[in-house]
């Protein structure tokens, strides 16, 4: 973090100790859920008419994944209240689910490979 605020700084960016950080698995789900929202419109369609739903959006990194949606339950686990002045609050669900991303995944279906080979050498042999 240090090499990235020393280099922020000597762009010539108005940049101050605390002004960049790692953010957390929730505010990357959010932040992703926010992108989708605008570029498909939604926000602007649900600033007009508070009835219109977002879309959720699940993000797969290369570690985790993300999952952030409007649930339609009042009360819920892994909330983050979203305050969008001239849109609305958004209570959404968000979770990084670590351990999960496409990285993650291919290392373990490599390690079932290699099991069932060396299984497979093992105990069959003969055919």
């Amino acid at each position: 973090m240090n090499e990235t605020l020393r280099v922020l700084k000597a762009s010539g960016f108005y940049v101050q100790d605390g002004h960049a950080k790692v953010i957390t698995g929730a505010d990357e789900g959010v932040f992703g859920w926010i992108a989708l929202n605008y570029l498909n419109g939604k926000l602007a369609q649900i600033a007009a008419n508070n009835n219109i739903k977002s879309t959720p959006i699940t993000d797969l990194g290369g570690a985790s994944v993300q999952i952030t949606f409007e649930p339609t339950e009042t009360s819920f686990a892994n909330s983050y209240t979203l305050e969008m002045p001239g849109v609305k609050t958004f209570n959404l669900y968000t979770y990084s689910y670590l351990g999960w991303g496409a990285d993650q995944a291919f290392e373990a279906a490599m390690q079932v490979k290699s099991l069932n080979s060396k299984f497979m050498s093992e105990n069959f042999t003969n055919f």
